[in-house]
């Protein structure tokens, strides 16, 4: 591990640049993680060196979460994909790159994120809970296998708020307008805490939608 410093206008900024382990990825041949805290807030820079003949620009990710070999990997393919002259499109690598997109649907807007691909797993948060709670370490290994829908209950973020008094079947109907909203048919549905009483709710009202 190395310890460096830089200048951010007049404050200097101290991190630390750590070599990673990452398997031989055709012509990958180091991979370093840059790490350092501006307020409160972590950045995590992950570097993949590669060579090549030509210079075809440049791939970039980052978040703020200790990155993963099987990030880095995805990465340091799509890297050499591009310097071999191939189209290359980096959509979110991690969830917490995807964007913070929001649903209208039958029962108001619904703040969501979705990584990953089919078939559609929906995460249902607990009591007091955001969708920025759930583990990105989590979601990334889920959305391995599943296209990972993850959204805010009533109430929440960017989701509208359901009429007074709010139940657990009120929030179930409003999981199933964002089933329908997005297409997906019928998901697979993980939930947590209060969400797991949302998530049995939801098969018990709307079987239809549920896998």
């Amino acid at each position: 591990m190395s310890f460096v410093g830089f200048h951010l206008g007049k404050k200097t900024i101290h991190a630390t640049i750590s070599p990673i382990s990452l398997p031989m990825v055709e012509s990958a041949s180091a991979a370093y993680m840059l790490q350092f805290t501006i307020g409160s807030f972590p950045v995590v820079v992950d570097i993949v060196l590669s060579h090549a003949l030509n210079y075809l620009g440049e791939i970039f990710l980052s978040d703020g979460v200790a990155p993963q070999l099987t990030t880095l990997a995805i990465l340091a393919r799509t890297a050499v994909d591009k310097i071999d002259g191939k189209s290359v499109r980096v959509s979110a690598i991690s969830v917490v790159s995807a964007p913070m997109l929001v649903a209208h649907t039958s029962m108001g807007s619904v703040g969501y994120r979705t990584f990953g691909s089919n078939p559609p797993l929906i995460v249902i948060m607990g009591y007091g809970g955001t969708l920025e709670t759930w583990d990105p370490r989590f979601v990334d290994a889920l959305a391995q296998h599943h296209r990972v829908v993850m959204f805010d209950n009533a109430g929440i973020g960017k989701t509208q708020a359901l009429a007074a008094p709010l139940t657990i079947d009120a929030m179930a109907g409003q999981t199933s307008a964002v089933i329908t909203a997005l297409g997906l048919k019928k998901p697979d549905v993980l939930g947590w805490s209060m969400g797991g009483m949302i998530a049995q709710a939801l098969a018990v009202e709307h079987p239809s939608q549920v896998s």
